[in-house]
């Protein structure tokens, strides 16, 4: 028996030969020549990088995410303005960030005006004065860590507004300013009172404004769950009253009271699911809770999106996983998949009118706001992406997706870090271009004069 299976076997078709694996050498090797040096991240220069290939890459293109992995570095604030400088000549100039609505409002009327009693008014910049007086909704490992970090954090972000203002005052004639919007719940809920109260103001005689405005009043001692019920009435009452309002406020108005007020009582709910979950730490009830938040996020950007031209570019920031085309596919230490998120879900809905920029480090210090102690080192395990971007060079962009061979190291899932988490992902299907620093500094480490911190030590 053993012959004739030996004389079939040699007229079997022979097995198709495997694809040769791509070394990490190899793929260090295309790194070194497509890499786009960056010279450094002062965005007033102009001459940090050749920027050309994204005529190209952003043809037809609407949304440009600018993905950070890291919140609680100082040099995501470069990246940001570096690329915002860029898109704004090529047409973005509408910007969203995973924030409340109400804050976004403050910030975008600092970016119209200059005035900074805007920013002293955001409430995620420390502002308390539309916070309840008779409740904690502070959120545990949240809201309430942090300390020098934190005040480090909101100096940096405030930075970053003065200067995104430098750069609407630097505008051709003509040209649109930038914008801003909130597009995330708030965890500091309350702004939306104040909005909604200042729409109404005109129109305090009105029978309808004052049933509104009573029932908007705070009721003494009501959690959460019955503050945002008592406000979801109000959007109830809003929508019955849809006619008279429209013809009192506009259209633009009667929309930003119902979005003002619904925005709120979603917050309330998310962080009495999140207050819920006490000391203890349950990946499952998190994640629940998290996915709930994205799914809020979707449906908010939805609206905005719904009511602005069809040809408006937008640029989103947020965290690298928020901004992830392909979300569900990335694996972390805590949850084991992710939930889809709002990157996904845009990216579902807009099929390649989204294009994905992340800021990667290998090394430095970092916040860990949540974590004691709350300043920590940042390292990329060995085999880790960042690991190996390292060896290209310290300080440039990375386009992905050009055919050449040796960038196929990359369509395994590979390693990568964020927040000092280990995380695992197929990069090229999450992202487009990388946007590399070797070395980060803390969230406020920066020359007198607020320039930009040396990125290479």
């Amino acid at each position: 028996m053993i012959a004739p299976l030996l004389a079939l076997a040699a007229f079997a078709p022979a097995a198709p030969q495997a694809t040769p694996e791509v070394s990490q050498a190899e793929f260090v090797e295309w790194v070194q020549e497509a890499a786009r040096p960056v010279a450094h991240l002062d965005w007033r220069r102009g001459d940090a990088v050749d920027f050309s290939f994204l005529d190209q890459a952003l043809e037809g293109k609407r949304i440009v995410y600018l993905g950070e992995t890291d919140h609680w570095v100082a040099q995501r604030m470069e990246f940001r303005l570096l690329l915002i400088q860029e898109l704004r000549q090529r047409g973005f100039h509408r910007i969203g960030m995973e924030m409340g609505l109400a804050d976004g409002k403050r910030m975008d009327r600092y970016l119209e005006t200059g005035d900074e009693a805007w920013l002293d008014r955001v409430a995620l910049y420390g502002c308390e004065e539309n916070l309840r007086q008779d409740r904690d909704d502070h959120v545990p490992g949240w809201t309430d860590a942090g300390g020098e970090l934190i005040d480090r954090a909101l100096a940096e972000a405030r930075w970053f507004l003065t200067e995104l203002r430098a750069m609407n005052e630097q505008l051709a004639p003509g040209e649109p300013r930038l914008r801003w919007f909130g597009y995330d719940l708030s965890f500091r809920p309350g702004g939306g009172y104040e909005d909604a109260r200042a729409l109404l103001a005109p129109h305090h005689g009105e029978r309808l404004v004052q049933l509104i405005l009573r029932q908007m009043e705070l009721v003494p001692g009501e959690t959460r769950l019955e503050e945002a019920a008592r406000i979801e009435r109000v959007v109830g009452v809003i929508d019955l009253g849809k006619a008279p309002l429209t013809e009192l406020l506009g259209p633009a108005g009667a929309l930003e009271l119902r979005r003002s007020l619904q925005r709120m009582a979603d917050a309330f709910r998310f962080i009495d699911g999140l207050q819920d979950l006490g000391d203890g730490y349950d990946p499952v009830q998190v994640k629940a809770a998290l996915s709930a938040r994205e799914r809020r996020m979707a449906h908010n950007f939805d609206e905005h999106l719904a009511e602005w031209p069809a040809d408006e570019k937008l640029i989103l920031l947020g965290h690298a996983l928020h901004l992830a085309q392909d979300s569900t596919n990335v694996h972390d230490d805590n949850f084991i998949t992710l939930w889809e998120a709002i990157g996904t879900s845009l990216a579902k809905k807009l099929p390649g009118e989204v294009y994905g920029i992340w800021a990667m480090h290998r090394r430095g210090e970092h916040g860990a706001p949540q974590a004691v102690p709350p300043i920590r080192h940042l390292n990329a395990p060995p085999g880790a992406v960042e690991h190996l971007l390292a060896e290209a060079g310290p300080l440039f962009l990375l386009p992905l997706g050009g055919g050449d061979p040796r960038e196929t190291w990359l369509s395994q899932e590979r390693k990568f870090t964020f927040h000092g988490t280990e995380g695992r992902a197929v990069l090229p299907d999450q992202v487009n271009c990388l946007f590399f620093l070797e070395v980060t500094t803390l969230p406020g480490d920066r020359p007198a004069g607020g320039g930009s911190p040396d990125p290479v030590k």
